[in-house]
């Protein structure tokens, strides 16, 4: 019987270590998201209007993803070949709409690449 007792206590015990070694290791939940970086470590501006003309003609989905594409870039090359595509498909969306093109963007998304 005092054996059977000794063994379920080292079993709890065991138990109740191994649960207490997993919270130690295990990090607390945040809310904010990564901060995002471009391949040589610099952190890609979100598209506003300063930096990317017609956002407001965009999807909050359509920002995310042109947001992702100049992410992506891994040069100043590839990035400005991004923001120019962007700037061309909105000035066509504002042709469409018989809107003026939005002006060229007052910032760079590509600086320091």
């Amino acid at each position: 019987m005092m054996l059977r007792t000794f063994a379920c206590a080292a079993v709890v015990a065991a138990f109740s270590a191994a649960a207490v070694a997993q919270s130690k290791f295990i990090p607390p939940p945040t809310t904010e998201a990564a901060p995002q970086v471009t391949p040589n470590g610099k952190p890609v501006p979100p598209p506003s209007q300063s930096n990317t003309p017609g956002t407001a003609m965009m999807t909050p989905q359509e920002r995310e993803r042109h947001r992702q594409d100049l992410e992506r870039a891994k040069t100043g090359g590839e990035c400005q070949a991004v923001a120019a595509k962007q700037r061309q498909q909105m000035a066509q969306r504002a042709k469409k709409r018989g809107e003026p093109a939005p002006p060229d963007p007052a910032s760079d998304p590509c600086v320091g690449r």
